[in-house]
């Protein structure tokens, strides 16, 4: 009786939260030994698929909320090869959120630092656009 009463409510907020707080931790452990993969990966890499690998560190870098390690990896990707995707897209919303704790730091040569990031990384967008754009 009491099984159908926690099927029909859901299990109590603390244990909610305890199952919560143990797959956050199994996907922390995940993405941080698919991390060591990847490094390893980068390394002995060949330009072959080193864009791939440069993307999907910053990608893994951003679940794990090492934002400044998954800034890097993006900006060495778009470097190496300025193309539109998830590499320029996601770049932009960690280039706010940096911008955003600046502003709440009230840091504003941050704020201004990261305003140029994004303005340069519009810029180099529309290049982009203008050299995949024939008439």
């Amino acid at each position: 009786m009491f099984s159908f009463l926690k099927n029909l409510f859901g299990t109590n907020n603390n244990e909610n939260s305890a199952n919560e707080n143990i797959k956050k931790t199994i996907d922390t452990e995940s993405l941080e030994k698919e991390f060591i993969q990847l490094k390893k990966q980068l390394s002995t890499s060949n330009d072959n698929n080193i864009i791939e690998l440069l993307n999907k560190l910053g990608e893994v870098c951003t679940n794990l909320n090492k934002i400044d390690d998954a800034i890097s990896y993006y900006e060495q990707s778009l470097k190496k090869q300025p193309t539109l995707g998830k590499a320029s897209t996601d770049l932009l919303k960690l280039y706010n959120i940096k911008r955003k704790e600046a502003s709440l730091a009230k840091d504003d040569n941050l704020i201004q630092f990261y305003l140029e990031k994004i303005d340069n990384l519009m810029k180099l967008n529309k290049e982009t656009m203008k050299k995949t754009t024939t008439y």
